[in-house]
């Protein structure tokens, strides 16, 4: 990205997001952030303070994007099953966001996580498990609905390493196909997508 012309917060938080999502924590300076931004590295800290507060504010920004793509997923009235095949891939679709997750990124930098860094990993847990629950709440299931709602978050969380990965040996769709039906459709049911 060059240099921007004005200062905008969002903009700066949304590219930062990229960055650190792909390079990671440790592997950034905020001399990098400036150079991808096109901010000077002064007027990131004029604006955010230092490199932790602009990550933490990343990562929130990165859970709030999931909330909103996953609305918009909603609001094209899927089925229940084309709308969980679709979150466990979380293909970003137009938007211009790398593959995989920010949050399993960060789980696998950290080795102890600040408390606000863990709080906000939890709360996407939380939403995924919540939205899941939402989404299979009135489903004739093949396992119980807690077991359903871990495996499907842990069926995301897997493929959002995987899909980081060109040469991955497997078929990511067909997995998420087969966890949804597993769950949902069973040997007495055929379930379409």
């Amino acid at each position: 990205m060059g240099r921007l012309t004005k200062f905008d917060r969002m903009t700066a938080i949304d590219e930062t997001m990229k960055f650190f999502w792909v390079k990671g924590y440790q592997n950034t300076s905020v001399r990098d952030l400036s150079e991808f931004v096109g901010v000077n590295a002064q007027s990131l800290y004029n604006a955010f303070g230092n490199k932790e507060k602009l990550y933490q504010l990343s990562l929130q920004h990165y859970v709030d994007e999931v909330g909103n793509f996953t609305q918009e997923l909603i609001d094209r009235h899927l089925t229940t099953p084309e709308l969980l095949k679709t979150l466990l891939i979380m293909d970003w679709e137009t938007r211009d966001y790398p593959k995989g997750c920010m949050v399993i990124n960060t789980l696998s930098e950290f080795e102890t996580l600040p408390d606000d860094i863990h709080a906000t990993v939890e709360s996407l847990f939380n939403f995924f498990k919540t939205t899941f629950a939402q989404l299979i709440q009135n489903m004739p299931l093949t396992i119980p609905q807690e077991t359903a709602i871990d495996l499907l978050l842990n069926t995301h969380n897997g493929i959002q390493v995987a899909v980081r990965d060109s040469n991955y040996p497997g078929d990511l769709d067909q997995l998420a196909t087969d966890t949804v039906g597993l769950i949902l459709g069973g040997e007495d049911h055929e379930i379409t997508f």
